[in-house]
């Protein structure tokens, strides 16, 4: 995406990894929180348009989230669902509008809890209609075909994908609740 304009990312908030006893509104709700606070936000109503990435709640997820933050009926709210990578397209639409124009400031947010409604160690199932899952894939082994696909068109190895994970670790320090702290050195 090249953008029109230049954006900048002026607060963030999360909610620490793990197993909640909060449904996704309420987390969603305190890294929404965080993030106007940090960004010096002193009215929610700046907010342009908000986008909410979330994969299993449902409909108005976002409208949810936002409702006691003085954003509904003051800007758009836009629910996003892409699977595992539904809060970062959020983040991805939010910086789309600021960058062509349509708003000054967007939030996205990605909000989930699995933990409450799944069992352990149950893998998620994608639509019946896709042909993948009719034979029996469900999505880590999709992503383990891709990245076998992956490695067999490009000659990549297991080792390159691992690098990955090793370049991220310098940059997982500096986030304030990071998932991988102290396992790669």
């Amino acid at each position: 995406m090249k953008l029109q304009r230049d954006v900048y990312i002026a607060g963030v908030g999360e909610t620490v990894f793990g197993k909640h006893k909060m449904d996704y509104d309420e987390l969603g709700r305190i890294a929404a929180f965080q993030a106007i606070k940090s960004s010096k936000i002193d009215k929610p109503g700046m907010i342009g348009s908000a986008y909410v990435g979330n994969a299993h709640n449902g409909i108005v997820t976002g409208q949810t989230i936002f409702k006691d933050l003085g954003v509904c009926g003051t800007a758009p709210i836009i629910n996003v669902e892409s699977a595992c990578s539904a809060g970062a397209m959020a983040v991805h639409l939010a910086i789309k509008d600021v960058a062509c124009g349509l708003t000054e400031l967007s939030m996205g947010v990605g909000a989930e809890n699995h933990t409450l409604r799944r069992k352990s160690g149950t893998a998620f199932m994608p639509a019946m209609n896709d042909i993948e899952t009719v034979h029996g894939g469900v999505m880590t082994g999709k992503y383990a075909m891709r990245a076998t696909r992956y490695m067999y068109e490009t000659g990549a190895t297991i080792e390159d994908l691992a690098l990955i994970t090793q370049k991220a670790a310098p940059m997982e320090r500096t986030i304030p609740m990071p998932l991988l702290e102290g396992i790669i050195p």
